[in-house]
């Protein structure tokens, strides 16, 4: 009966947003078509997508797959399901499809159809992913200009709309369908969208959607006390990244946790950032001398070995609206430029950014205008 009056009552609520920013189909293909897709999201994967691969997954009968580690915050969901069988919850399966240098596996090479969760920019999949072989997108960052282009992806399998999370996407195609929700999937989805949204706090992607999502889901979810639960589960992102940075030794790996690259234009920009709750104490520890400059070691490194013109790496606070980024020397004058309005020198080759609790697609957006209008 709860289920019966949640689908009532999101259907009297919802209302259709669209923008200049979306492709939105509102029907999918048959589930035949769709059916045995593996679902995969980007590489360095994060909660939204490693969660949304899963939904999309039992919403199509497809297989869920992840591209890299499993992520700090997906452990801890994991862990979470693992310890409250007795309530009804079981650990679905995912599939590990890539190597430790992000290339699928060679059984993963040939004779997969992919469907794309959370991404759709292939400078974010696996590089031997054949872009043809992808029949699905469902992501829910604004649309670049590094659209994948594949000729036998159909319009109406492609859904890409501003939205706080994927997984709030998802959800929503799951009450469309009126396919039952488990306590299992509800927990999964919620984590998704805790994740991204930063349980609900991140005005400027949060979306009225994933409010609505939010509240029904929290009804369905074996869950006692929410707040608590995302608390846990930002602390253990935290606690992972602070173990990489106790070390110089490890600091490459702390830009790898969420290495993200971008394409503007003819410009390859990456920006690996890590979000923590003590972005202040992070940044202090990776300020002292050998730290700092092992990791402007590894930027450079990184910016030759993957051919990039700029790189930047930020750290976000989950907490209080502040960013600190670092950068290469000749990049100082594109960050000053990028973040005018509010940027004030932490330390030699870091920026501390006030007033901006973003993710790193916000943080970008920024640095992409000011690269367009050079």
């Amino acid at each position: 009966m709860k289920y019966l009056f949640l689908m009532m009552m999101l259907s009297i609520s919802m209302s259709v947003l669209s923008n200049d920013n979306t492709i939105s189909s509102t029907s999918d293909t048959s589930d035949d078509i769709l059916s045995n897709l593996h679902f995969i999201g980007h590489l360095s994967p994060d909660a939204d997508s490693v969660m949304s691969a899963i939904a999309a997954a039992k919403l199509y009968n497809g297989v869920a797959s992840i591209s890299g580690k499993l992520d700090s915050e997906s452990s801890f969901v994991f862990d979470f399901i693992s310890r409250n069988k007795k309530k009804g919850l079981v650990l679905p399966p995912i599939v590990r499809v890539t190597d430790d240098e992000n290339k699928l596996l060679p059984e993963f090479e040939r004779g997969i159809s992919w469907g794309l969760v959370d991404c759709h920019q292939s400078a974010k999949l696996p590089i031997n992913l054949d872009i043809n072989c992808i029949q699905k997108i469902i992501d829910h960052h604004s649309i670049t200009s590094s659209l994948i282009k594949n000729p036998t992806l159909k319009n109406e399998n492609i859904d890409i709309t501003p939205r706080g999370s994927t997984c709030t996407m998802l959800a929503l195609k799951f009450f469309e369908s009126k396919k039952k929700i488990s306590p299992t999937y509800a927990t999964i989805l919620l984590s998704g969208i805790i994740s991204d949204t930063n349980f609900l706090t991140m005005k400027a992607t949060t979306t009225d959607l994933d409010f609505k999502m939010f509240e029904c889901l929290k009804e369905i979810a074996a869950i006692d006390d929410i707040k608590e639960f995302a608390k846990k589960m930002f602390e253990a992102r935290t606690s992972a990244i602070e173990k990489l940075s106790h070390s110089s030794s490890t600091l490459n790996k702390l830009l790898l946790e969420d290495y993200k690259e971008f394409q503007t234009g003819n410009k390859r920009v990456a920006l690996p950032a890590v979000e923590t709750t003590r972005a202040l104490e992070l940044t202090q520890n990776l300020n002292l001398e050998v730290n700092k400059r092992e990791i402007l070691l590894q930027m450079k490194k990184l910016k030759e070995e993957n051919k990039l013109d700029h790189i930047f790496f930020a750290v976000i606070d989950r907490m209080n609206p502040k960013t600190y980024l670092f950068y290469l020397d000749e990049d100082e004058l594109l960050v000053k430029e990028s973040f005018q309005e509010s940027p004030e020198i932490f330390s030699d080759n870091i920026y501390y950014i006030p007033k901006k609790n973003a993710r790193t697609s916000e943080i970008f957006a920024q640095i992409e205008r000011e690269i367009q209008n050079r």
